[in-house]
């Protein structure tokens, strides 16, 4: 959570800056990895 407010301090698929795809990058990272556990 620390890296987050340390590296990507943007807002996820709201910009084409490079901030905001490493966010959007993590952010759908996160997520594929939240699916695997559940899945």
């Amino acid at each position: 959570m620390g890296a987050y407010y340390q590296e990507y301090t943007s807002n996820v698929h709201r910009g084409v800056h490079e901030l905001s795809e490493k966010a959007t990058a993590a952010y759908e990272g996160a997520r594929g990895t939240v699916q695997k556990f559940l899945n």
